[in-house]
């Protein structure tokens, strides 16, 4: 009876023979999977002022005996223009990328894709570029401002999967009701 748990134990020594007590678990070859926190942050802002103030006076004056000609005019030009842009992006969140490739410096390429479907639009999210094995931290993860030559992108794939837009209950509704009423008004 004591040899069962022991004929367990043999059969799932190699599972357990792959991950040794001194092996590195940090993804360091190709296929490996490694996990992209995110943390972007993009601030923009831009204020430009414009004034331009400018005025023109023009006068004169004749006289006759029997006639009395004067001439007066006035100009003036007021420009006043102000442009201010502002635009503050931020991405948090974590996704699993895979590295694709080791270069000869030791460096890791990764690359990624999540595609996520909310209400029949779908959400992509892509993230590539190079990481250096010393930024992979003890728990596999990664920063996002620590891969070069990143490529972070998020969209929007697609459009919303309704048969009706918001609204169109109402109006065909409303249809229905004028048509019903020219109908009984004629007949």
């Amino acid at each position: 009876m004591r040899l069962a748990p022991l004929l367990l134990l043999l059969a799932t020594a190699p599972a357990l023979s792959a991950q040794s007590l001194y092996a590195d678990p940090k993804a360091s070859r190709q296929g490996d999977v490694l996990t992209v926190v995110l943390a972007e942050r993009a601030n923009a802002q831009r204020n430009s002022q414009y004034a331009d103030q400018s005025s023109a006076q023009l006068g004169g004056a004749a006289g006759t005996t029997s006639n009395r000609f004067s001439f007066d005019a006035q100009f003036d030009q007021k420009a006043d223009a102000q442009n201010q842009t502002a635009q503050s992006d931020l991405l948090t969140g974590t996704m699993t990328v895979l590295i694709t490739g080791v270069d000869p410096g030791g460096n890791l390429t990764v690359e990624g894709v999540r595609s996520l479907n909310v209400n029949g639009v779908t959400h992509l999210m892509k993230v590539s570029g190079v990481v250096r094995p010393r930024d992979i931290r003890y728990d596999n993860t990664v920063l996002s401002y620590q891969i070069a030559n990143a490529r972070v992108e998020y969209r929007q794939d697609g459009k919303m999967s309704k048969i009706f837009k918001p609204g169109m209950w109402a109006r065909i509704g409303a249809v229905a009701l004028l048509g019903a009423a020219a109908f009984l008004v004629a007949g």
